[in-house]
């Protein structure tokens, strides 16, 4: 004989493949997607279990739970991800749970389980026989068909003590009492085989009723262990890729070592003098190709035009450095976008120095995503220069390039963001570094009135 479960949840994939398997092993199985559809579902049939997952899409499996409590003893079987909505679920009247995700095996003894102990449960009291099956050799009846079988034989037995009466009186006292002491040993036989079946069937569940207990048990068991020894499985491998990545850290730690070891020991023998350095000794003036020298003069003029009426650009000698206006996190590289400076320039070195160019003021489109403004390392300087564009009234840094070397130049730049009209007072900071070392040795701010049109 099938027994029938009602599956009820909204996990397509999990409750037909709970369906299926179900079915495989011998039970009848109909589906309901929600609390609606169950209903009209139990209003046809009452099904041996129910199968209730939590999460519903027009309610709440705990409060159906409670809700079918009220009208019906039918075992629940309640699913959950969640192991806290154990208690609950129990305490609204399921009968047993089960955590998501879950094994098929231990869905199915949980099942077996449940459904025998309600049978066991609702097996009929001593006094209330009519409905035990007796099992005779030849075939199954219940105590309603055995007593109309016993009626009929009885009235076989009336009929055929009248007729002996009618046909010998003497015999009538002696067949009654033979009869009614059949009928009563009849009787009693009946009743006694009742009881027995009885018996023996409580037995047979409470004997079943253990052994499922047994695998329940089992099975418990081998899930702990399974889980304990993955459980350490996944502690062995964190111990392992920790120690691979402390290996790593080392590695790294001795490469930046044996780098730096090789760095200071690079010999400095062979360095170029440096004419332009200020720790330069000889004090010699060194004019490159394409300069003139006005001995007489303190500034001089770089004859380039250059765009945003630029023509007045004036070059001086950088001032002491002042350590805390050195930009402590400029870029160490090439800036890709300098490109090899033509102009005409007239710089002169006199004594130690480098040069830089100076802004008077500066024109420039308004909300220009381009912007064409020429940033100058002067040719015959030994240095790398950055530039470092900042609005005054707010401190906002509107560009700043890469390391520009000797000779060459930005044409345009991207700012960090367009600009209104208006005037602006602008700033020009240029940092000057070591070109071997890369150490930072100078800073200037030439400051100077940005017009935007």
């Amino acid at each position: 004989m099938y027994r029938t479960l009602l599956t009820i949840g909204d996990s397509q994939a999990l409750m037909e493949k709970t369906k299926k398997i179900l079915e495989r092993s011998g039970y009848s199985v109909r589906s309901a997607v929600d609390i609606a559809e169950a209903r009209k579902q139990l209003m046809d049939y009452i099904p041996d279990g129910v199968i209730l997952e939590n999460e519903l899409s027009d309610g709440n499996g705990i409060e159906f739970c409670r809700e079918l409590r009220e009208t019906s003893d039918v075992p629940v079987m309640f699913l959950s991800g969640c192991k806290d909505d154990e208690l609950t679920a129990l305490q609204v009247g399921a009968d047993d749970f089960l955590k998501k995700p879950f094994d098929y095996d231990v869905l199915k003894a949980r099942l077996k389980i449940m459904l025998n102990v309600k049978t066991y449960l609702s097996v009929p009291k001593s006094e209330d026989v009519s409905n035990i099956v007796i099992l005779d050799p030849k075939e199954e009846i219940t105590i309603s068909q055995h007593e109309e079988i016993v009626t009929s034989q009885e009235n076989e037995i009336v009929t055929s003590q009248e007729n002996e009466i009618v046909t010998s009186q003497e015999n009538e006292i002696v067949t009654s009492q033979e009869n009614e002491i059949k009928t009563s040993q009849q009787n009693k036989i009946t009743t006694d085989h009742q009881e027995k079946i009885r018996t023996d069937h409580q037995e047979e569940i409470k004997l079943n009723y253990l052994e499922e207990i047994k695998v329940y048990q089992h099975i418990n068991k081998q899930v702990a262990e399974f889980s304990q020894e993955k459980a350490d499985a996944e502690k062995k491998q964190v111990k392992r890729r920790s120690f691979v990545a402390d290996i790593a850290v080392v590695c790294l730690l001795l490469l930046g070592i044996a780098i730096f070891s090789y760095l200071n020991s690079a010999p400095k023998d062979n360095a170029v003098s440096d004419p332009l350095d200020p720790r330069h000794s000889s004090g010699d003036v060194v004019v490159a190709p394409n300069q003139r020298t006005y001995p007489d003069q303190q500034a001089y003029s770089l004859q380039q035009a250059y765009p945003g009426d630029m023509s007045d650009q004036t070059v001086h000698f950088l001032k002491t450095p002042d350590q805390e206006t050195l930009l402590s996190d400029a870029p160490l590289l090439p800036d890709e976008s300098a490109t090899l400076f033509t102009g005409d320039t007239v710089i002169v070195t006199e004594g130690a120095g480098y040069l830089a160019p100076s802004y008077d003021n500066v024109t420039l489109p308004a909300d220009a995503e381009e912007v064409e403004l020429t940033l100058v390392n002067p040719e015959g300087n030994q240095c790398y220069f950055v530039f470092e564009l900042v609005l005054e009234s707010t401190g906002e840094m509107l560009y700043k390039s890469g390391l520009v070397e000797p000779g060459m130049c930005i044409e345009s730049f991207t700012p960090s963001r367009t600009i209104g009209k208006g005037n602006y007072k602008a700033a020009l900071s240029i940092h000057a570094y070591e070109m071997r070392s890369l150490d930072a040795i100078d800073s200037e701010k030439v400051e100077f009135d940005l017009v935007v049109v």
